[in-house]
């Protein structure tokens, strides 16, 4: 039986398996590719021999083994002769054996990986969701010619949340979008996600928070170093200014 999983764009975890394959051929073909790359098809059909004949770790076997039941031949293996034992039945009886026990074999091997690898990752893992009319960012990488992109934006926005269609994934639409004729939608991956915070009212509240103190009264038994008023921000050192000229000639005024 076949399952068709949807992906959503930027999320290429949704097909891990295609996509770190990718990733194996790509590093492999680094290693041996010109400088102008323009090499790497001639090169491919080797690469592909080494990955399909090499032992893998999670497995235990070759690629090439699962699938015949047996270890590739080497220019070597053509040279030397072979005699295989018994029969030619009970060789090939023996190797559809020793394949299907390989196949079993490696996919308990597969199962134990993919166990370590969930429990890893639910480890450091935590559950985030939004709720329709919820703000968010959107992480899109993009990529321009003469231009750094570790210097590049990578979140934009804000958008805004119009529907949850499954835990992991939502329907977003431009702010802008609002005033438009044309509702721009999009679909986006919970990871590709986080909070917005409206600048304004982030300002609005830091500014209440750093609002000036009421000056010291003559009452307080604290002395005016002993209290600690926040930031020394250029508004509050003016403060402290005015409440030491005003202490001091308050003295002043006392002694004469």
């Amino acid at each position: 039986m076949t399952y068709h999983l949807l992906t959503t764009a930027y999320h290429p975890q949704t097909n891990g398996l295609t996509e770190r394959l990718n990733k194996t051929f790509a590093d492999m073909l680094a290693l041996y590719v010109d400088v102008d790359q323009k090499n790497w098809d001639s090169i491919l059909l080797f690469v592909t021999f080494a990955y399909n004949s090499a032992k893998h770790e999670t497995t235990g076997f070759s690629p090439f083994f699962l699938v015949h039941g047996l270890d590739v031949y080497t220019p070597l293996d053509a040279i030397l002769p072979f005699v295989p034992d018994g029969s030619a039945y009970d060789y090939i009886q023996n190797l559809m054996t020793k394949a299907e026990e390989a196949r079993q074999l490696a996919k308990i091997h597969l199962t134990k990986a993919q166990d370590t690898d969930k429990s890893r990752y639910d480890e450091r893992h935590r559950t985030v969701s939004y709720k329709e009319g919820d703000m968010v960012w959107i992480f899109t990488p993009i990529r321009k010619v003469g231009l750094s992109e570790k210097l590049l934006k990578r979140y934009f926005g804000p958008y805004r949340v119009t529907k949850r269609l499954y835990d992991v994934t939502y329907e977003v639409e431009p702010c802008d979008s609002m005033r438009s004729k044309r509702r721009l939608t999009d679909v986006v991956h919970v990871l590709r996600m986080k909070p917005y915070n409206d600048p304004d009212l982030q300002l609005e509240n830091t500014t209440r928070d750093n609002s000036p103190t009421q000056p010291i009264a003559d009452s307080d038994q604290r002395t005016f170093d002993q209290v600690y008023l926040g930031p020394v921000t250029r508004n509050r050192s003016k403060q402290y200014q005015r409440v030491a000229v005003s202490r001091k000639e308050g003295e002043m005024s006392r002694s004469g």
